[in-house]
């Protein structure tokens, strides 16, 4: 038997739209993060653990042309702001 559990938006508070807003001041950057990162294939991924978040953000800053480091501290933003 499989137990799947429902994290964000049930367990922990996650509102993307605003994260990404909150760490992004220009419009056109926080759509850009929005889709080529949040809702890309690789978040799922990594949100699964099946994908590595060096390898999330090397490939984040390819598909997207942000630097590795301010993805890397993208993501490192996102952790705190998952509240219970």
């Amino acid at each position: 038997m499989n137990i799947v559990f429902d994290l964000g938006g049930v367990v922990f508070n996650w509102q993307p739209d605003l994260v990404v807003k909150n760490a992004f001041d220009n419009p056109k950057m926080q759509e850009l993060v929005r889709w080529e990162v949040i809702d890309h294939p690789d978040w799922l991924e990594l949100d699964r653990g099946t994908l590595d978040l060096e390898v999330a953000i090397t490939n984040a800053a390819k598909r997207t042309g942000i630097s590795e480091s301010t993805l890397s501290e993208f993501f490192e933003y996102v952790v705190p702001t998952l509240t219970p």
